[in-house]
């Protein structure tokens, strides 16, 4: 009976220790301490609060529940969650339906839930290069793009719209790294590149609706030359038929 309770307590305090130590690790990294170095590295945060970290020229800000892998230097898998980047030199980004690349000096936000990949840039540009297509397509400040799964050999891409700004403010201050003065000062000069943006594309829904009527007003046109060529044809035959009758009553 002693060996039975000896055993239980043993049991017992090992249960309790292994928790403690599982509750106090917050962000999980794979090798241990694997962003000491610039080595491939999973990194997984377990925090209620965002995990900041600089890998070479980039830095990195995790949300709650956010995994991501670093292969190489400058180069990074965001399993899921969410994250906010700056790189200084360039970066890239992989998806199981294409790779993201980040010109230098580009700061960005990136979701990564289900099977789609969102990324909204803040400043600098980037490149979404979609599986299955041969021309990457360019996301500017201010705009948001997102590529998710493949059908018929293609992966899904949208175009380019303005980012929601709610949603990206909050989204930004939750994983900004900097000091309010800081922050509110990047987040002022965004607001003018997001309202730049929204002109941009209230100008090129314009010009397709333009295009749209100008294109609508051109088939109505071919339909009406049509229906007059036709009814053109129609009556130099009935000239014909007629023309042909007469000759046979004479």
């Amino acid at each position: 009976m002693l060996r039975f309770w000896i055993i239980f307590l043993f049991i017992y305090t090992v249960d309790i220790r292994v928790r403690a130590e599982a509750e106090s690790v917050k962000v999980f990294q794979d090798p241990r301490e694997c962003l000491e170095d610039l080595n491939y590295c999973l990194v997984k945060n377990y925090a209620y609060d965002r995990f900041y970290f600089l890998s070479g020229g980039d830095e990195v800000s995790l949300g709650f529940d956010a995994h991501i892998v670093r292969h190489i230097p400058g180069e990074f898998t965001l399993v899921k969650g969410k994250a906010l980047l700056y790189t200084k030199t360039g970066l890239k980004v992989n998806t199981p339906y294409g790779r993201i690349v980040f010109e230098p000096e580009t700061t960005a936000l990136l979701t990564r839930k289900d099977k789609v990949n969102e990324i909204t840039v803040l400043f600098g540009k980037a490149r979404v290069n979609a599986l299955g297509e041969t021309d990457p397509i360019e996301v500017l400040p201010g705009y948001s793009n997102s590529i998710s799964g493949v059908k018929n050999l293609k992966a899904q891409i949208e175009i380019p719209k303005p980012a929601p700004i709610e949603l990206t403010l909050k989204e930004w201050a939750m994983l900004s790294w900097k000091n309010k003065s800081e922050l509110t000062a990047d987040i002022n000069e965004f607001k003018s590149v997001h309202s730049e943006a929204s002109q941009q594309l209230s100008i090129l829904a314009r010009e397709i609706a333009m295009r749209e009527v100008e294109s609508h007003q051109q088939r109505e046109l071919a339909q009406q030359k049509a229906r007059q060529d036709r009814d053109l044809h129609q009556r130099r035959a009935r000239e014909k038929t007629e023309k042909r009758l007469l000759l046979l009553e004479d």
